[in-house]
């Protein structure tokens, strides 16, 4: 926790743990965040805050899975995940035959490891989703068929049968 955070610390800051991140605004957006402390190196319980404004939280990259490794993973993270960047003309050569130059365009994308194993969990599920319906499917025309099939068989077992007149 930062300077300012309301635990009364007039300069550096501390090691803290956050409780819990809290969808609740402040006045100027910023979200807010509870965390729990010890007030001296000889305390026995935590100290708690409530309501501590998330500028006032540092966290230490790469300390956690969830957390950024660097700066620019979680640069990117702010932006949704990844980034695209477009428009990036490649060598401008002329054509031997024609003499005619052709431009292209490339796109760069820049993803979080975050956001692609969410990706590839989400298309996971999905093609999973995908592969039982498509099993249900087949063991219901299977059923239909293995019913017509005993429909079929069963006709000429019939004890009405054989009062059918032709």
């Amino acid at each position: 926790l930062g300077p300012d955070s309301g635990d009364g610390d007039d300069g550096g800051w501390i090691p803290a743990l956050v409780l819990s991140v809290r969808r609740d605004l402040l006045k100027d957006g910023t979200p807010v965040v509870d965390a729990s402390y010890l007030a001296s190196a000889d305390a026995e319980e935590e100290t708690v805050l409530r309501a501590v404004p998330a500028r006032h939280v540092r966290m230490i990259c790469g300390s956690d899975p969830v957390l950024p490794r660097t700066g620019e993973e979680a640069q990117l993270i702010i932006l949704g995940g990844e980034d695209l960047v477009e428009g990036v003309p490649a060598s401008v050569e002329a054509d031997e035959n024609t003499g005619i130059s052709s431009w292209s365009t490339i796109s760069v994308r820049r993803a979080t490891v975050v956001s692609e194993s969410a990706k590839v969990a989400t298309a996971r599920r999905k093609e999973a989703r995908a592969e039982k319906a498509r099993a249900e499917e087949v063991a219901k025309e299977e059923k239909v068929m293995r019913m017509e099939e005993l429909r079929r068989e069963s006709g000429a077992d019939s004890a009405l049968a054989s009062y059918d007149v032709a």
